[in-house]
């Protein structure tokens, strides 16, 4: 098979190896990821895990969309093989009766197979969005409400941590393509389209020969995964792309048919990472608000102490899993790990910083700290 070129688009070159970015884009020591106060978000800290997410999980429409995929060098044998091989793929889920012609398939195009392949391609791939910012009162507005919490991970560990388990070739770093025009890539040219010619012995008496096709496209994957739109420049985003076993099939929000309902298995997304990849849990500003805690006592000793506003937190899963958050955060596995970001107004300007927790803990439904001198 002809060895292809690698895919080049704003000087981002992409390969079936990975992602080949600018220089100037270096990976940070530390990635950030941003929070808001509810029961997924008190889940990833009390159990340890990373939510890698499906494309239809995002909040912007272009980012991984199949829109992004241009089928015009489709060809009618390309296009009945692919069919072929996702017919099968999911079969019981799709009814070859109503798989459309070439000729319809192309004057419509090629949606049936797009969102097809989108399946395909994402089923067993999910990505994980962090930010080289620490403090960015955008990020903090759009995905933490002010009130909610940052990670900040050690990407040295975490990487080696995925690379262990799920081996290199299965994890993929790397930087947002920020671009003002979000171009599509050619898909045909873009993967290796596999035929094979296989002699089928299951019939004794009847052998035949047998064609299978298959679709390797890593490439326009990688592509779809990392160009964004550059009003999302001020995230500064890196991504980590994981590809393991099935994750499930997430429903199609502009379909209806009956094939497309939602598999999306969440619990399989969930990526656990040790305690090591975990260098600080930053409090957001207004973490302390008066909804999630009912009063505020400063006792003689300098301890501040929150009481937790059961009257509020009427859903007992939320109620939950919040004590388990606050008593994770209170153990000695990350007491030392815990800062609460503060906000600075003075004749310089406007400045985010947080100060060191320490003295932490959470009893009878009062989380206690003592807040140090100690800027991050």
């Amino acid at each position: 098979m002809k060895k292809k070129n690698p895919f080049k688009y704003n000087k981002f070159k992409y390969t079936e190896k990975g992602i080949e970015y600018p220089s100037d884009r270096i990976l940070p020591n530390e990635l950030y990821k941003y929070y808001s106060l509810n029961k997924n978000s008190f889940d990833c800290v009390v159990n340890e895990f990373l939510f890698f997410s499906h494309p239809e999980m995002l909040n912007d429409l272009i980012d991984s969309t199949k829109f992004l995929l241009d089928f015009s060098n489709c060809d009618e044998e390309k296009y009945n093989g692919i069919m072929k091989y996702l017919s099968k793929t999911y079969e019981g889920r799709i009814e070859k009766s109503t798989i459309p012609s070439f000729e319809e398939a192309k004057s419509n195009n090629f949606e049936e197979m797009s969102i097809l392949i989108n399946y395909d391609k994402f089923s067993n791939k999910g990505t994980l969005s962090l930010s080289e910012n620490k403090y960015d009162t955008l990020m903090m507005a759009h995905y933490a409400n002010e009130s909610g919490f940052v990670l900040e991970l050690d990407v040295a560990k975490l990487e080696k941590h995925l690379n262990d388990v799920y081996a290199k070739n299965n994890i993929f770093i790397y930087p947002m393509n920020y671009d003002k025009k979000v171009a599509r890539i050619d898909y045909f040219k873009n993967v290796k389209y596999i035929k094979k010619q296989t002699i089928d012995v299951s019939d004794t008496y009847n052998s035949k020969l047998i064609t299978k096709h298959d679709i390797i496209d890593l490439v326009p994957t990688l592509y779809m995964t990392s160009i964004k739109d550059d009003v999302w420049t001020y995230e500064k985003e890196w991504r980590i792309l994981l590809r393991k076993g099935s994750m499930g099939i997430a429903k199609d929000p502009l379909r209806f048919s009956e094939y497309h309902e939602d598999n999306l298995k969440t619990e399989k997304r969930k990526i656990n990472y040790n305690g090591e990849c975990l260098k600080k849990i930053i409090l957001g500003p207004l973490f302390l608000n008066n909804k999630f805690f009912k009063e505020k006592i400063f006792d003689i000793n300098k301890i501040n102490n929150y009481f937790l506003n059961i009257e509020y937190l009427t859903d007992e899963k939320l109620l939950d899993s919040f004590r388990q958050f606050l008593k994770i955060i209170s153990s000695e596995k990350f007491v030392e790990k815990v800062y609460l970001q503060n906000i600075q107004i003075d004749e310089k300007g406007f400045k985010r910083y947080s100060l060191k927790l320490k003295g932490l803990s959470f009893k009878n439904d009062v989380f206690s700290f003592i807040s140090t001198d100690e800027r991050y």
